[in-house]
């Protein structure tokens, strides 16, 4: 993915992203956690949207891979659902969102996403300092800057 030229609205959850815990054939016994714990239902957090897309493209492999064998789509619906995820996480790649499925019996049970940080606004050594910045420091006379403490009070405007 070239990050030069990324459009930004391409990084926010799919507008209008069906549940598929909202479908007449939906079966939560192929649904897998989020993190160790269900979704929420009709989450506006945009990290919760994500996720959301995530687990609902494992629930369609899980869905494409308990298909009988031999079955005419099972094959390519594995590997389209398999397609589908590779291409969502690619979509939110730069924003360090990712799943790790945890699988058993063949079968996505858990996925556990990472959940990016935000960048700092300060270095770590900022924070791990004991100095810190006083505005109008500069401002005040020599001589006041040792002895007993005295209140002053400015503004910058």
């Amino acid at each position: 993915m070239n990050t030069q030229h990324l459009d930004p609205s391409q990084l926010l959850p799919i507008e209008g992203f069906p549940d598929p815990r909202m479908a007449h054939d939906f079966c939560p016994a192929l649904w897998p956690l989020c993190n160790g714990t269900p979704l929420p239902l009709l989450s506006l957090d945009a990290h919760e949207r994500r996720c959301l897309e995530l687990v609902s493209g494992y629930y369609e492999l899980n869905r494409q891979w308990v298909l009988p064998d031999g079955a005419p789509s099972k094959t390519g619906g594995v590997a389209g659902a398999r397609r589908a995820i590779d291409q969502l996480e690619d979509r939110y790649a730069p924003l360090g969102f990712f799943g790790e499925p945890d699988f058993e019996e063949g079968l996505c049970r858990n996925v556990n996403i990472v959940r990016p940080g935000l960048p700092g606004l300060l270095s770590e050594a900022a924070s791990l300092s004991s100095q810190f910045a006083i505005p109008g420091m500069d401002e005040l006379p020599a001589e006041e800057l040792n002895g007993r403490p005295i209140l002053r009070r400015w503004s910058h405007g």
